[in-house]
């Protein structure tokens, strides 16, 4: 008997809104946020993005098996010998490990001052929210995550240890409750951006785990792929890789002066560990 071409319903996109419950009625708390700013037309949800500085360059940079194992070893050795060293703490994510790392080249781009160094980005929400989103849910279900760093702690000898630990303290966060103090999210983002002289703020695009070098619409499967909505010197794209040596591709955009110093620090940073 042929198998049926016809897709079962658990195939199909689904998209039927009613599936995600919310039960501290976000919707309404942040459609009237958004009505409260003070901003032309703030009834449009168009989002008014900045313009692109002209003579930016978009590099690539990876992150190998060897790198990621290299950074976690380090980190693991380096948490061994403290007395209150917690066992459970052990497995650290390569999501963590290198989101970390950037925060550390970010932060050593600037050199040592005063101020913060935020870190925002998003996860999938369908499997963390009460109850869960089916998984063909076709729609916008992600959660935000914000974690927040004193940019002379990150420039210390176990600086990476610190975004490490809290990176991994924000996923867990996420698992455990993927809408616990959503309802604050906006004073955050205010927090986030409210002096610019002493806050920097940096976010992620894309996610090694979206799989696109193996996405084939008839024209072959991609030798290359980059993330052009991700413009801005604070915002890098992650992307899985074609090589299967590379745990991910992370896209940078900066100035060609920044750029090359960012670059020289990502690369000079593994060496000396």
């Amino acid at each position: 008997m042929e198998e049926s071409s016809i897709p079962t319903p658990k195939e199909m996109p689904l998209y039927d809104r009613s599936v995600i419950n919310d039960p501290k009625g976000l919707a309404k708390l942040y459609a009237k946020a958004w009505q409260d700013l003070e901003v032309p037309n703030n009834k449009s949800l168009n989002l008014k993005m900045p313009e692109t500085k002209h003579g930016l360059i978009r590099s690539t940079l990876e992150f190998t098996h060897q790198n990621i194992q290299k950074l976690k070893e380090w980190i693991l050795n380096k948490k061994i010998k403290n007395e209150n060293f917690d066992s459970s703490s052990s497995h650290i994510s390569s999501f963590a490990i290198a989101t970390a790392y950037l925060c550390i080249c970010t932060a050593k781009l600037e050199g040592l001052k005063e101020g913060k160094l935020w870190f925002a980005f998003a996860a999938d929400g369908r499997t963390r929210l009460k109850p869960q989103v089916p998984l063909n849910y076709f729609g916008n279900c992600l959660v935000g995550a914000f974690v927040c760093l004193e940019r002379f702690e990150l420039l210390s000898e176990n600086g990476i240890i610190l975004a490490c630990d809290e990176i991994s303290k924000a996923i867990r966060n996420l698992d455990d409750g993927a809408l616990n103090g959503s309802e604050n999210w906006g004073s955050q983002m205010s927090q986030m951006t409210a002096n610019y002289s002493k806050v920097q703020v940096i976010s992620l695009s894309g996610s090694p785990r979206f799989g696109v070098y193996n996405a084939d619409f008839g024209f072959g499967k991609p030798k290359k792929v980059e993330i052009v909505s991700a413009e801005s010197p604070y915002v890098f794209s992650l992307a899985d890789s074609r090589n299967s040596d590379v745990v991910m591709e992370i896209g940078v955009v900066k100035e060609r002066d920044e750029i090359e110093a960012f670059v020289a620090t990502f690369n000079q940073d593994f060496e000396s560990i």
